[in-house]
């Protein structure tokens, strides 16, 4: 087992605090709502990130050998996926007068993380670039 745990410990910090498309809607949504409202949809992006980094881990070797031929296909999607969660946003109602109940909920929070191209790209960086050494070691 060889770990660089510098570069590592770099990568994880600057891409955990910069914001994605989970942190900003969480922030959002506990501002408007409060902690207690939104503790489905925080348990969902949560739930939502350890499937992607368990689903990354299991197939980072398989697509590190087939990267070349997908690439351009894996970035059109994480650009169609980007530009549809703008016009989302674009097209939100910002009344906040409900009664306090926010309409997210796990599978709002899980599906959110789990399609979130940051996450996806963040979690085959990792375990490609960075983890490649104890890739037959599950239980670390």
């Amino acid at each position: 087992m060889n770990i660089d745990f510098i570069p590592l410990i770099v990568f994880v910090v600057v891409t955990t605090f910069t914001p994605g498309p989970g942190n900003i809607t969480s922030a959002a949504m506990g501002m408007n709502y409060g902690y207690r409202c939104t503790f489905q949809f925080l348990s969902g992006i949560m739930a939502g990130y350890h499937v992607i980094m368990v689903l990354c881990a299991s197939f980072s070797g398989t697509l590190s050998s087939i990267i070349p031929a997908i690439e351009p296909v894996l970035c059109l999607i994480g650009a169609c996926y980007i530009i549809w969660w703008a016009l989302g946003v674009a097209r939100t109602n910002y009344d906040f007068t409900s009664d306090g109940e926010s309409s997210m909920v796990f599978k709002h929070g899980f599906w959110l993380q789990a399609l979130n191209p940051k996450a996806i790209i963040f979690g085959f960086t990792i375990y490609t670039a960075l983890l490649s050494s104890i890739h037959n070691e599950p239980f670390l």
